[in-house]
């Protein structure tokens, strides 16, 4: 099953976004508490951003000391803005245009983070695809931590304006069903994630 080669929205803009405040003190805040919490140690490891974006979250884990990391993406322009913006890690990052769910991995990452990636299967089928793709990649053992859209949340989503997002949930008009859309509208941003 493959997909397009973007995945909507501009590089550039969205690496401008995971410089917000709710990015860093929420999102990236969170992500060290689970580190922490989790006793990942990442000092020499291998490890994988499955739906790398613009590798934000790749060179941070290589700040931690990772030796490696294999940044998976789909959206060839979020590669070449990634690559552009990690000069700086040459050669620690290694970057492949895939969509996670068309791959199939060697088994040696020890640890993987998918922010946001389990978002965007739009059936249980597609899911399991994602899961499969991830779990190849992790050595056994390994862990995997991801980052998710609240399927539960129906506040309209306009408490997150004064954050500078706001949600848009299909499931609201149409109902509750596997791939029920929701757009994230990010100041900045001149389409929706």
């Amino acid at each position: 099953m493959s997909q397009e080669n973007s995945i909507g929205y501009d590089a550039a803009e969205y690496s401008q976004d995971k410089s917000q405040a709710w990015r860093l003190w929420v999102e990236q805040y969170t992500l060290f508490w689970i580190f922490r919490t989790l006793g990942i140690n990442f000092d020499g490891l291998k490890v994988g951003d499955f739906g790398s974006g613009t590798g934000r979250y790749s060179r941070m884990m290589i700040d931690y000391g990772a030796k490696e990391v294999l940044a998976i993406e789909g959206d060839s322009q979020m590669i070449a803005q990634a690559k552009q913006e990690s000069r700086a890690y040459q050669g620690l990052v290694t970057y492949q245009k895939a969509w996670i769910q068309e791959t199939r991995g060697s088994g040696d990452c020890q640890f993987a983070l998918g922010s946001y990636l389990l978002s965007y299967p739009k059936s249980s089928a597609e899911a399991v695809a994602y899961c499969k793709a991830i779990a190849s990649h992790l050595a056994n053992p390994g862990i995997y931590v991801g980052f998710i859209n609240n399927p539960e949340e129906r506040a309209g989503g306009q408490q997150y304006a004064p954050y500078g997002f706001t949600k848009t949930h299909n499931a609201d008009k149409a109902g509750d069903s596997d791939g029920a859309w929701v757009d994230w509208h990010i100041d900045g941003l001149s389409d929706p994630i």
